[in-house]
């Protein structure tokens, strides 16, 4: 019989070490992209309440142009009322207090028509603004929830650098024209 030959020895495989640097990357980019989200929030919110200072500002002029146009009809309905006494009073002065009254009556018109068109141009904008408001808010919470869904919907270890921008991205194009940092 023969010998058995004798192979060398084998040496046993070493299990490689883990330097945990993909780690580390992913969480530095997750860290990196929760500051921007972040960033962009409170951006996203100080526009809102600059909204809400708007809206609030225009409700006072709104109120302001009512009381005015309620101050201009009194006055002037008084002063229409004197010259309707004066005229009945002095017979000679009557066509010049007859002029007198219609110039009055005509800018009585004119104020009244001017206080309702400015209070139109206020609650128009008091309208624009509060839709601006709400739309601004409403951007800002589809983005909040856009980054709350995606983080709950995988783990950690597979949300992509790619997928966290492109969340961004479209929640960035979608709100651009309604909030607008300056």
């Amino acid at each position: 019989m023969s010998e058995p030959t004798s192979a060398a020895p084998v040496e046993p495989v070493k299990p490689k070490k883990s330097t945990g640097l993909p780690w580390m990357i992913a969480t530095i980019v997750l860290a990196l992209t929760t500051l921007a989200g972040v960033v962009w929030g409170l951006a996203a919110s100080k526009n809102a309440d600059t909204q809400k200072k708007e809206v609030a500002a225009l409700q006072g002029q709104l109120a302001s142009a009512s009381e005015h146009e309620a101050a201009l009809s009194a006055e002037d309905k008084a002063k229409i009322e004197m010259l309707k006494q004066d005229l009945s009073v002095d017979g000679k002065d009557l066509n010049a207090n007859a002029a007198q009254l219609r110039e009055l009556a005509s800018k009585y018109a004119t104020a009244k028509a001017n206080a309702a068109n400015e209070k139109e141009n206020l609650q128009a904008q008091l309208t624009a603004s509060k839709a601006k408001a709400a739309l601004a808010k409403a951007c800002a919470q589809a983005l909040a929830d856009g980054v709350a869904a995606q983080y709950a919907s995988a783990p950690l270890t597979k949300i992509t650098k790619a997928e966290i921008v492109a969340n961004f991205s479209a929640a960035a194009t979608t709100c651009k024209p309604i909030v607008s940092v300056e």
